[in-house]
């Protein structure tokens, strides 16, 4: 027979369990919606913050790996970021 302490432990577990289940289906729905959204960009955006962020890469990889100058990844970045931002708030202005 469990004591109460240790059902209350488990009782504890399975809930700590559920809201983790519930964190990460909010977190994958808003990967989602952010990666949809990049895909929305000019092509050259795309690619900077895809790969930026996709792989986890600094700005200078991102430039050595795609060809261009620091400078104008930087550029892009920044760019990007803006016009990522701006759909999002559009579309929460909707919603």
């Amino acid at each position: 027979m469990q004591s109460s302490g240790s059902q209350t432990k488990q009782a504890d577990k399975v809930c700590e369990w559920v809201d983790l289940e519930r964190q990460i289906e909010e977190d994958e729905a808003k990967v989602k919606e952010i990666i949809e959204t990049i895909e929305m960009l000019k092509s050259y955006e795309s690619a900077v913050l895809y790969h930026r962020y996709r792989f986890d890469k600094s700005l200078g990889e991102v430039a050595r790996d795609i060809g261009w100058s620091y400078s104008k990844v930087s550029k892009m970045h920044g760019s990007g970021l803006r016009r990522v931002q701006r759909i999002l708030d559009e579309r929460k202005a909707r919603d």
